[in-house]
């Protein structure tokens, strides 16, 4: 992903076809890049997965929950985890870039 980004910041390819909003704010941020969203296209949902639990009821206080390790990704889990009523997120922090420090509860 990040080798097609530098290649269209740099002029190399001309269109690419494959980030999401906050993917794009990211890169641009880390990379100096200028990148721009030609036109929405759908995000596929994320989902909370196990191969101990059957429903989110299951899961108790204090459990180990593993996040992606991308900007992007981390806060699309972070806010999938606030709406299941696993954490708590600092409601004046821009949302497509929450890090780990803006979980308050």
């Amino acid at each position: 992903l990040l080798q097609n980004d530098k290649a269209l910041n740099e002029g190399e390819i001309d269109v690419n076809v494959e980030r999401h909003t906050a993917y794009m704010k990211n890169f641009n941020e880390s990379q100096d890049g200028d990148l721009v969203a030609l036109t929405a296209i759908p995000t596929v949902p994320a989902g909370i997965f196990s191969n101990t639990h059957k429903s989110l009821e299951e899961i108790k206080k204090g459990a180990k929950i593993a996040v992606p390790n991308d900007a992007s990704n981390t806060s699309r889990a972070y806010v999938l985890l606030q709406k299941a009523k696993y954490i708590t997120l600092d409601p004046d922090v821009d949302i497509s870039s929450v890090p780990k420090d803006d979980i308050i509860k």
